[in-house]
């Protein structure tokens, strides 16, 4: 996939739900790769993040894009970590949410390690 240019765009709540609910989501060969590998349903974190998605930290400054976290809860109720940015190209007026990377956190992966 390629690398979408940032539009700058302040990503909030509101628009992040819109977007994933919209499915306008632009995913990285990163998170390709993290999605796979941790067995995380694409369609699944996308309805999450659609229905229940909060920004919990912020990157305002960041060279490559303003970036947030954003938690939610699977289906499954596995809570959910995606760092995010909202994307577009300059020549349209169209934006994206951009998923960087996805990942269950550590807590919850000691926590289901100690059970087994």
């Amino acid at each position: 996939m390629q690398q979408r240019p940032t539009v700058g765009v302040r990503p909030t709540e509101d628009l992040i739900r819109s977007l994933a609910a919209r499915k306008c989501v632009h995913l990285t060969d990163h998170v390709i790769k993290r999605l796979m590998q941790r067995r995380i349903n694409l369609a699944s974190a996308i309805k999450a993040i659609a229905t229940c998605g909060c920004i919990t930290q912020e990157w305002p400054d960041d060279p490559r894009g303003h970036k947030c976290k954003v938690e939610c809860v699977l289906p499954d109720g596995v809570p959910l970590h995606m760092i995010c940015a909202v994307v577009g190209a300059d020549t349209r007026n169209e934006i994206e949410l951009s998923i960087i990377t996805v990942y269950v956190p550590d807590a919850v992966h000691r926590g289901k390690e100690g059970l087994r």
